[in-house]
């Protein structure tokens, strides 16, 4: 068992990183820096001396330990992979890199879950313009394309050709897309605007 001037000296490099990094030894932590201290909210003391499965969901604590029992008969196991970290907050999204060091495993933590939330963005968008082609006239278009983009909390802009300019139908500004001070500004609006510029 290491002393605590131990593990300063062995661990103090991971505690300048931005990203989390936690040292779990028999299956318990002897490491958190301070990234994952505040990833997590959970404090230092209340996690060192714990199991390693404290700072996950019960589902992927189940991942985890079956991971572990096929790397320790030697079985292939991918290094790298996302699961549901638990925190003061609720669930987060985390990558986790897995890396062995002698009797311990250092674990490295990184916060996916905007990744996340982009990927989920990107799987309703890709749906939303499967579903267009079934739809009749313009109108109903422009209606499922506006519902479901301010749905999902884009800011969007209708634009057509007007002659020489472009005619700013109907947008939609999210409120976290501008200040507080200028909540005003964020809906939907109806701008029936023309912009014009002079030929080339």
């Amino acid at each position: 068992m290491k002393t605590a001037a131990e593990i300063g000296a062995a661990y103090g490099p991971f505690d300048a990183m931005s990203v989390g990094v936690c040292v779990v030894r028999d299956g318990r932590f002897v490491y958190v820096n301070e990234a994952l201290v505040t990833m997590s909210g959970y404090p230092r003391e209340g996690v060192l001396g714990e199991p390693a499965t404290l700072l996950v969901s019960a589902e992927s604590a189940a991942e985890l330990a079956s991971r572990h029992a096929r790397r320790k008969r030697g079985e292939p196991v991918p290094t790298t992979y996302e699961t549901m970290l638990r925190t003061t907050e609720g669930e987060r999204r985390v990558e986790l890199t897995v890396i062995p060091s002698g009797t311990e495993w250092v674990v490295l933590v990184r916060d996916v879950s905007a990744r996340a939330r982009r990927r989920s963005v990107l799987q309703r968008l890709a749906e939303l313009g499967a579903s267009l082609p079934s739809l009749r006239t313009e109108g109903e278009v422009l209606r499922r394309m506006f519902s479901s983009v301010e749905e999902l909390g884009l800011g969007c802009a209708w634009l057509s050709p007007d002659r020489l300019g472009v005619r700013l139908g109907q947008t939609f500004v999210p409120p976290g897309m501008v200040p507080t001070e200028a909540a005003a500004l964020s809906g939907r609006w109806v701008r029936d605007v023309v912009g014009q510029w002079p030929p080339c």
